[in-house]
């Protein structure tokens, strides 16, 4: 039936010492399970990021305890207490990489804390360093792993269980997507939810193969089936092959136990998750799979190849994709890709060699190699009920992370996987005695420790208001908006995102003179951010409109204005708000350019052209007027374009051509008000 280690369950590092039988080390196992469990269920509906910035936040908070534990551990007992192995290397050169990236980055705060929605900066990074070294040190039995794999897929269970509700359009939650169509459960991404489920599988299906205990047996499959049905449901195509390669992975896995005979106990479960992918094909998932196209992947691979190409050695800096991607994409990829600037390459491969260059991306794939191979080798022969399942995870992690997005929500993993790989595979040295260490600075060591877990609140509270601001503008101008935005830029300073809604919040209530102000603090903390320019070209362009010497205003509007288009002149969002800018200076002609031009990009996106009436009947350059608006029916013929082709035409004395145009743009919308005017004026 197999060799003695696939039947036993030996002790990992050395038992009954000291250490061992310390409440520490339980402490530091139970923190992981606490950690493991916030990350994926923790969220926060009314904040402005509801979902990875507070996980980011709790896993900070408990990131201080695991760091005061385990500085405890070392200060009581030595570093006897931390296994001996090569991993080690990998993730401290790893950890380096990013480190450089970070500081050869053009912003220094998203590369210490992330950028907004994703949270992937050097923080991150230490946060996760000190999630592995805490696992390496205090997993030492068979029976310590446990606590993880456990929380890991009573977590999945409850996140399935929520999906369903959302699924079943039963969610009391009324967030903004639909989550009937996709659902996103806790992890606030449908892409998400299938990479942790593919995670959840990968375990649960290990646990399956290799169990003695015909109810843990059951109890796993059971999971199997429930989380590869929950993945089908999220239309997340990269599930179905991260999912198909922990499936082909199991029968591997099982053939090496065995070593290298039939793996004929296997065959029923690798049948049993054949059955279910075929189910799975049939999903939501498996629809999007035959019907989708993956042209635009493929065009964001291709921009990000552009942006590695650009700075190809140290990257953009740490969760610093948006900027390269900004600065090499092309003028098609909004019509591709839509409105929605990317912070993520799909591809975390192309994600590494972006952010942090070829030494990331060398350092990255180091990790993964070394973790691979040290699941597969030593880790199967000494513990293999903990190194399959964990293999299988590895394995379904990786292969989805080929096609997804990064996310604080499910990015965890791979550290606690080589964590727990570190203490498997280490050498672990007795601990001979305790150290003395007084009451005291044990005390100090533990309240600083707490102290530190509660410094993120602010910023759980600063996102928290940031999203109370969003909210309150949906039912219209308010001082509440104001109010909590201004809590927010107080809370947390350095979010260029927080000064942005205060600034839209204090437009919308006429507080012209604040609003410059919030957009000007928005454009200086994130410079890279084309709409923040646009937004302070528009306050500074009304401050103009309001001042009795405009000359100064005026000309820091057009200055932030050329700007925001320096920075992103392929953005539709962008250029409408130029021609606001340009209304509100009296330029008509810049003004009917900035909007056809965000109608052009965007491929005749008819929301673009509001005011184009009165850019056609303001403009002073008549002939240019309507070459430009003949070019963007090219674009696409709607009838807010010919309505602002016959006022042009009209205003050309081409009355025949004003009339025919206006006709054209009642055909399409018998409702236009401006084709209707022309009509009138030409005596219908």
């Amino acid at each position: 039936m197999g060799s003695t280690q696939y039947q036993a369950w030996p002790a990992i590092g050395a038992t009954g010492d000291q250490f061992d039988r310390s409440w520490i080390r339980r402490a530091i196992l139970a923190v992981v399970a606490l950690k493991i469990a916030a990350i994926v269920l923790v969220f926060d509906p009314i904040g402005l990021q509801s979902f990875d910035y507070p996980k980011s936040m709790i896993s900070r908070g408990t990131e201080w305890i695991l760091g005061g534990l385990v500085l405890l551990a070392l200060l009581r007992f030595g570093m006897a207490v931390v296994p001996r192995t090569r991993l080690h290397l990998a993730v401290a050169l790893y950890a380096l990489a990013v480190a450089v990236s970070g500081l050869a980055a053009e912003n220094t705060y998203v590369s210490l804390f992330g950028e907004q929605s994703s949270y992937l900066g050097l923080t991150f990074v230490v946060d996760m360093a000190v999630l592995y070294l805490a696992l390496a040190v205090a997993v030492r039995r068979s029976a310590d792993w446990l606590p993880v794999a456990i929380t890991l897929i009573a977590a999945a269970v409850a996140a399935c269980g929520y999906a369903i509700v959302q699924y079943a359009g039963r969610d009391p939650i009324p967030w903004i997507a639909d989550p009937s169509v996709r659902p996103f459960s806790t992890l606030g991404n449908p892409n998400q939810l299938a990479h942790f489920l593919t995670i959840a599988t990968g375990i649960a299906l290990g646990v399956a193969l290799l169990t003695r205990r015909r109810d843990v047996r059951v109890a796993a499959a059971i999971c199997c089936v429930l989380f590869l049905l929950t993945a089908g449901l999220t239309g997340a195509r990269g599930g179905l092959l991260g999912i198909a390669l922990v499936g082909v992975a199991s029968f591997l896995v099982t053939w090496r136990l065995r070593g290298g005979a039939p793996p004929r106990a296997a065959l029923p479960a690798v049948l049993a998750v054949a059955v279910l992918a075929g189910l799975a094909l049939a999903s939501p998932a498996g629809q999007r799979l035959a019907e989708g196209s993956l042209a635009d992947r493929l065009f964001q691979y291709n921009v990000a190849l552009h942006a590695f190409a650009d700075r190809p050695v140290l990257g953009y800096g740490p969760d610093q994709f948006q900027i390269g991607f900004i600065r090499n994409r092309p003028p098609e990829a909004v019509a591709i890709l839509g409105v929605e600037r990317p912070l993520w390459a799909h591809d975390f491969v192309l994600q590494a060699l972006v952010t942090t260059g070829l030494v990331g991306a060398v350092a990255l794939l180091a990790v993964v190699a070394a973790g691979s191979a040290a699941l597969w080798t030593a880790g199967m022969l000494r513990a293999p009920r903990i190194a399959a399942p964990l293999l299988l995870a590895w394995i379904g992690y990786w292969s989805e992370a080929l096609v997804t997005v990064s996310s604080a929500s499910i990015d965890w993993f791979p550290w606690v996987a080589l964590g727990i790989t570190a203490a498997l595979v280490g050498r672990h040295q007795p601990v001979e005695r305790r150290r003395a260490f007084g009451a005291l600075p044990r005390g100090i060591l533990i309240a600083a420790a707490c102290v530190g877990a509660v410094t993120g609140i602010a910023a759980f509270r600063a996102n928290h208001d940031a999203g109370v601001a969003r909210l309150s503008l949906r039912a219209g101008p308010s001082e509440l908006a104001v109010a909590a935005a201004g809590s927010a830029t107080r809370l947390d300073p350095g979010r260029a995102t927080y000064w942005n809604w205060l600034g839209i919040a204090n437009e919308a209530l006429g507080l012209v003179p604040e609003a410059r102000a919030a957009y000007a603090e928005a454009a200086r903390r994130a410079d890279y951010v084309a709409t923040y320019w646009a937004n302070l070209a528009r306050a500074r362009a009304e401050a103009a409109a309001d001042s009795a010497d405009p000359s100064d205003q005026r000309a820091m509007a057009l200055a932030a204005a050329r700007r925001a288009i320096e920075l992103d002149p392929y953005e539709p969002l962008v250029r409408r708000a130029i021609a606001d800018t340009a209304f509100l200076l009296g330029d008509c002609d810049r003004a009917l350019v900035e909007m056809v031009t965000a109608y052009s990009l965007s491929r005749g996106d008819v929301g673009y052209l509001r005011d184009l009436d009165r850019g056609s009947e303001c403009a002073t350059d008549v002939a240019a007027a309507r070459r430009l608006l003949t070019d963007a029916l090219g674009v696409a013929a709607t009838a807010p374009v010919y309505a602002g082709l016959a006022v042009v035409e009209l205003r050309a004395n081409e009355r025949e051509a004003a009339r025919s145009s206006a006709l054209r743009a009642l055909e399409l919308d018998p409702a236009n008000a401006s084709a209707r005017m022309v009509l009138d004026a030409t005596g219908r």
